[in-house]
């Protein structure tokens, strides 16, 4: 098991023969994990993996025995528990195998060649095997609940602890199988059950969910087999032209509409500035309205106070006159009266003086002479040598001429 360092050696060809092999290289970001082909038989004490523990280190139970046979002495045959560290190393490779196991991030792509990284196949150079890992697929096809066909390119970031990786081969022989068998079938699966949930649409749409969502399933299901899936990145999501386009048309819509809105809203802004304006070169006439409105409200209250005024004036002047006309007929009849009480004792003193009946003569007497009793006819009509209807006729004229001659004397007068 034991090579030879560089040198010059004396060795017997008959004895021995001599193989020359390169030096093992463990590159950086990555463990070789060494299978030894020599020596005792395994020994059946079961080792477990160690258990990730804090942010970001995945856990999970053991399924299978042999991932368990792991040997620490390293004169027995079997998987070394614990990988080599990155360097060169003289490796009989027919005592042991290695198989590198990348420790850093290993980049797997469900994508069209050169849509998301540039596609390595078969043994990489030492510079592009320094960078990282990456495993191609196409692009994960889909059906909508709709029934739309699509594509998905989808890239995702897994790591492998150095500490796990010898359980890495135990259970799968390489990574490669790893991304084959586990890590492939289960994103698939992944992204078809969640297609066949939602319209094309509505899948196009939820990117952000979508990602969120495997993401956290993958790290549930890659922690049982100790592997930590670190990210997952939807880049495209490829829907058919034909519904793209009408989703575009509706959009266009939408905005022509939002346009339209926001149109409409300015010109309402628009027509509001210019009533405002029109409102503002109007002002002094609003005023001077206003001014004159007041004026004339003044000026109908002060006519409406002056005709109150007229006519309480009125009322109170009718109130004197009638009051000064009662008072002047109340002065009348208490004169009347007076004067009556005066007539009347001095008709009693006379009636007790010289009688009654002499009272009456000398009253009629006075009547008389004062000419308000007529006893001397003023018409006298005769019956001499004239016919009776001339002496009618006279009479009649001369009871005419006598009605007349007052109204004329009143008229000269």
């Amino acid at each position: 098991m034991n090579t030879l360092q560089p040198g010059i050696y004396y060795i017997n060809p008959s004895l021995f023969e001599i193989k020359v092999e390169n030096v093992a290289e463990v590159l950086p970001g990555y463990v070789a994990v060494i299978r030894s082909n020599v020596g005792l038989e395994l020994e059946r004490a079961p080792e477990g993996p160690d258990r990730a523990t804090g942010e970001g280190k995945l856990s999970g139970p053991i399924h299978e025995d042999v991932e368990k046979i792991l040997i620490t002495d390293k004169y027995t045959r079997g998987i070394w528990r614990e990988p080599i560290a990155p360097g060169k190393y003289n490796l009989n490779s027919i005592a042991f195998s290695a198989y590198e196991v990348p420790t850093s991030a290993v980049t797997i792509d469900w994508a069209s060649e050169g849509r998301i990284g540039t596609e390595v196949k078969g043994i990489k150079p030492t510079e592009a095997m320094a960078a990282g890992v990456l495993y191609s697929f196409d692009p994960l096809k889909v059906t909508s609940k709709d029934g739309f066909q699509l594509e998905v390119n989808v890239r995702m970031v897994i790591r492998i602890q150095p500490g796990n990786a010898a359980y890495i081969i135990a259970r799968f022989g390489s990574v490669a199988n790893l991304i084959d068998q586990i890590v492939h079938p289960l994103i698939d699966s992944s992204f078809r059950n969640k297609a066949g949930e939602k319209k094309a649409i509505d899948f196009f749409q939820s990117r952000t969910d979508l990602q969120t969502e495997a993401l956290v399933h993958a790290k549930e299901r890659f922690s049982e087999y100790n592997v930590e899936a670190q990210n997952l990145l939807i880049a495209y999501i490829d829907i058919p032209k034909d519904l793209l386009d009408t989703q575009t048309k509706k959009e266009i819509a939408n905005q022509q509409q939002a346009q339209y809105d926001q149109e409409a809203l300015a010109q309402e802004k628009r027509i509001a500035v210019m009533e405002k304006a029109a409102r503002a070169d109007k002002q002094k006439d609003v005023i001077d309205a206003k001014l004159s409105i007041d004026i004339n409200n003044d000026r109908a209250e002060a006519r409406v106070k002056e005709a109150d005024g007229i006519r309480r004036s009125v009322i109170l002047q009718a109130q004197g006159t009638k009051e000064s006309t009662i008072l002047v007929a109340d002065g009348n009849s208490y004169k009347s009266k007076i004067e009556g009480d005066g007539v009347a004792a001095a008709y009693n003193a006379q009636k007790e003086a010289i009688g009654q009946q002499n009272v009456a003569v000398i009253k009629l007497i006075q009547e008389i002479a004062a000419g308000k009793i007529q006893i001397v006819p003023q018409i006298l009509v005769e019956g001499g040598g004239g016919t009776t209807s001339g002496n009618l006729f006279n009479a009649w004229l001369a009871q005419m001429i006598s009605q007349n001659v007052p109204k004329n004397e009143e008229k000269q007068s």
